[in-house]
């Protein structure tokens, strides 16, 4: 095992509670299950953790004096792994070449104007590139649940405003959970730097996006405390000694917008550039599962919140490094003068695409099943809906009743059946976009207090009270029909909208309250 023993900024995990706590695993096993993989980890408050930016240096000039060996063999270990059918768990030992844990990250794939773009913000220090939005853990439970890794860093990293209506989109994963979300501090930097643009007048949005559903899990052990959670990407990359989970986010954004990045250090903004890079190019960069060109410049990229229609090169070497001022170190920026590679990817950005398109190839194949009549109908539908009815599969039936009873008082109803649940996702949002923006009614159905902040449903909801709020669908109206549960129990957001219980011994009677609070919402 290297010796990690005496280093600065390498250190114990009992030594430390808080801030960067990447731990360096001397192993980890991992199991198939289903279409995707389990990572099992034993997080022991004796393992060593990256401090800084520092302590990731030092480290990987420790590793370079076995020449790559460590890296190789667990990566050999990786391939025979995934190839051997019948192997279906394997302990790896990296105790030589120790692996980075617990990183998380978030590629978001955004919708504006029409086209799919890949958002990545400009790594300027090792690995130099585009990166998604991503970090490491800074809390003992970011350990334990590396979601919260996801999210926070997310929740931190992106920040779009629509200038025209004076929006602020952001997310938030749960407007009462503080410990990650929006991070108010790069906010507040931003309306410093720009007071003519008045941000403290702008309004606060979600950010309309659907989780995409990974098949991979985490089981992380700390202490006497042991957690689950799944819906990742699992990537394991020895190119960097580095294990991150990711998830992919699909965005959808209607106006002319800015984006912003919101990484902070020690109350100074990085302000990197965030690059929109279109799926369907990237894919012509993809042949048999490897990258096959390394110079990416984005057609749209965006720095300080505006787009610029410079070169790339002008912006990087000028503004940008200006304003990081002593933020990078004279042998960070040494790094990056020799560098030739300056515009590639990431290797954990490379991996998440390539996994992006895979499932987006899965998508297309199951959306390919669906008639081509059938697909018009779906179109058409939305295009000419009054009401959207938004649901969880457990509350279908509830869905399907409340669609018949609506349709039989006159009314043109969207209700996305089992039928469109064939559609792939991809698809699938294209048609929930033309109804969201066709409807002037929607109807969130919950028997639960957790359907209406999951995939789909939250989406929706969000979406068209953000429709409302921006001025964009000044009569919209939202309804809640809930079945056993309070106002209490709901989102935040929905709670000051108007509520109709669902009475399951008595559906007709229930119906026909909801109506009379949606006809003249449609009058």
């Amino acid at each position: 095992m290297i010796n990690l023993e005496g280093r600065r900024n390498i250190l114990k995990l009992k030594k430390r509670s808080k801030n960067l706590l990447q731990v360096l695993l001397p192993e980890f096993i991992l199991w198939k299950q289903d279409e995707g993989l389990l990572l099992e980890v034993n997080i022991t408050k004796d393992d060593y953790s990256i401090v800084n930016q520092a302590g990731k240096r030092e480290f990987f000039r420790i590793l370079e004096s076995d020449k790559g060996y460590g890296r190789r063999k667990i990566e050999n270990e990786l391939n025979n792994f995934y190839s051997n059918k019948y192997e279906l768990a394997y302990k790896f030992d990296c105790s030589n070449s120790p692996f980075r844990y617990a990183n998380g990250g978030v590629l978001p794939v955004i919708r504006l104007d029409s086209v799919d773009y890949f958002c990545l913000f400009y790594r300027d220090i090792f690995p130099i590139g585009w990166n998604i939005a991503n970090g490491g853990s800074d809390t003992l439970e970011e350990l334990l649940d590396p979601q919260r890794v996801v999210f926070r860093e997310f929740g931190e990293e992106l920040i779009i405003t629509d200038d025209v209506n004076k929006l602020f989109y952001v997310y938030e994963p749960n407007q009462e959970d503080t410990s990650y979300g929006l991070q108010e501090e790069a906010w507040d930097i931003w309306k410093k730097y720009f007071p003519e643009r008045k941000f403290c007048d702008y309004k606060k949005l979600s950010i309309p996006l659907k989780w995409i559903e990974g098949p991979d899990s985490v089981c992380s052990t700390l202490g006497n405390k042991k957690l689950t959670t799944k819906g990742y990407f699992l990537n394991i990359n020895p190119q960097d000694n580095g294990i991150e989970v990711d998830k992919i986010a699909l965005i959808s954004l209607k106006e002319k917008v800015s984006i912003f990045d919101g990484e902070t250090s020690d109350g100074r903004l990085y302000g990197r550039l965030v690059g929109l890079f279109p799926v369907a190019d990237m894919k012509k960069y993809f042949k048999n599962g490897k990258l096959t060109e390394s110079k990416f410049k984005p057609p749209r990229f965006f720095f300080k919140g505006e787009e610029r229609f410079s070169s790339i090169n002008d912006v990087i070497k000028g503004e940008y490094f200006r304003s990081l001022g002593n933020i990078r170190t004279k042998q960070d920026r040494l790094y990056y003068a020799h560098e030739y590679k300056k515009f590639d990817l990431c290797p954990v950005t490379r991996t998440i695409i390539q996994r992006y398109f895979e499932w987006e190839a899965g998508e297309r194949k199951q959306s390919s099943l669906v008639q081509t009549d059938d697909r018009k109908a779906y179109v058409r539908n939305a295009k000419t809906c009054q009401i959207f009815i938004t649901f969880r599969s457990a509350d279908t039936i509830i869905a399907e009743e409340l669609h018949d009873y609506l349709t039989e008082q006159g009314y043109s109803v969207f209700c996305s059946s089992l039928d469109m649940s064939r559609l792939g996702e991809s698809d699938y949002s294209r048609v929930i976009d033309d109804a969201l923006e066709s409807a002037t009614c929607l109807i969130v159905i919950g028997t639960q207090k957790e359907h209406f902040d999951s995939g789909w449903v939250s989406y929706e909801w969000r979406s068209f009270m953000n429709e409302i709020r921006s001025g964009r669908k000044p009569k919209g109206k939202v309804f809640t029909f809930v079945g056993g549960l309070n106002v209490g129990e709901l989102p935040f957001g929905l709670r000051s909208m108007e509520s109709i219980q669902f009475t399951f011994s008595n559906p007709r009677d229930s119906f026909e309250k909801l109506y009379r609070f949606v006809a003249p919402a449609l009058a």
